[in-house]
């Protein structure tokens, strides 16, 4: 008998800092595994105004997207409805998954402004951030990762 297709769960915007601004990525979750689609890069100077500003900072993020990035966008959001989650790790040459038995604790924090996720796994630590609300977030964590997820309130 053989397994039924992987489904995509959930997902939701994260960024990772770099040295010169921030990658944006879509974080994808499935029952065996997390997938990070890339999106897009901020320069360093872009990412301040955005921060301040929370959620008008997104409705304003659209006027600082290249033509590429607004491409790249378009085709993770059709991810969720239209593309298997083997079809979004091709879909660029950046994207990559974390399967669930490499994750050894995803450390979860509430702040007001951003929600802070830190996933470590047997290789890696990636730190992440989120303005997508604190529940959300981490009932979705919760219902693939269970046990390694801590939560803090900042």
């Amino acid at each position: 008998m053989s397994e039924p297709p992987e489904a995509i769960i959930g997902s939701f915007k994260v960024s990772a800092q770099l040295r010169s601004g921030a990658e944006l990525l879509q974080l994808f979750f499935t029952p065996r595994r997390l997938i990070l689609a890339h999106i897009g890069k901020r320069g360093a100077g872009e990412l301040p105004g955005m921060s301040l500003l929370g959620k008008w900072g997104a409705a304003l993020e659209g006027l600082f997207k290249s033509p590429g990035e607004i491409r790249k966008q378009r085709r993770v959001k059709q991810g969720i409805n239209e593309m298997t989650p083997d079809e979004i790790l091709k879909a660029d040459k950046d994207n990559f998954d974390i399967a669930h038995g490499d994750v050894v604790r995803v450390e979860l924090e509430d702040d007001p402004h951003l929600v802070g996720l830190m996933i470590l796994t047997k290789d890696d630590k990636f730190e992440l951030f989120t303005s997508q609300d604190f529940a959300t977030v981490s009932k979705l964590l919760r219902d693939t990762l269970a046990d390694k997820v801590e939560t803090r309130r900042g």
